[in-house]
């Protein structure tokens, strides 16, 4: 026999699904896909996009010794040469590496870092003294990137870190 329902029934009955399909529109997007706004909840967003194959990362090799670099890099008119002495000079330009550097610094390597120190400035704020830590990654391709890892002498770590492509 047919039950007459209540209208507080029907609403129970129908009100938990209606507010989950609601709700399930609005979720936000994975991280990796870029969000939906949906204006009118009854309407559902398309299918997701798929997720591009994932970008190669640059493969590098960390230098632990001087043999690794030695020579003349630049990234823009920023110039450093590392010499097999222990010792780097940086210019603005290339012909002003010799004569007229704006740093003369020694370098060693301790294990896969770096630490250098500036024998002497010309023009640009010294660092007194202090040491950096720099990490050199050769990369594929021969370029050179040098990481801060730390050093206290803002102007230095901003001036060296960085992308470097050979002199040749």
């Amino acid at each position: 026999m047919y039950r007459k329902r209540s209208r507080a029934h029907v609403i129970a009955a129908i009100l938990p699904p209606v507010l989950l399909a609601g709700c399930t529109a609005l979720t936000a997007a994975p991280p990796t896909e870029p969000a939906v706004a949906v204006a009118n909840p009854t309407v559902r967003p398309s299918a997701p996009t798929p997720i591009p194959a994932a970008t190669p990362t640059k493969v590098y090799v960390v230098a632990t010794s001087e043999e690794q670099v030695i020579g003349v890099w630049h990234k823009g008119s920023n110039h450093i040469r590392f010499d097999a002495d222990g010792t780097s000079r940086q210019a603005y330009a290339l012909d002003k590496l010799e004569n007229d550097p704006i740093a003369l610094s020694s370098y060693i390597f301790d294990g896969n870092k770096m630490v250098t120190v500036e024998v002497s400035v010309f023009g640009v704020p010294g660092c007194q003294g202090r040491a950096g830590t720099y990490e050199l990654r050769l990369l594929e391709g021969g370029t050179l990137y040098i990481v801060t890892i730390k050093d206290g002498c803002e102007p230095r770590a901003k001036e060296t870190e960085g992308q470097y492509e050979p002199v040749k």
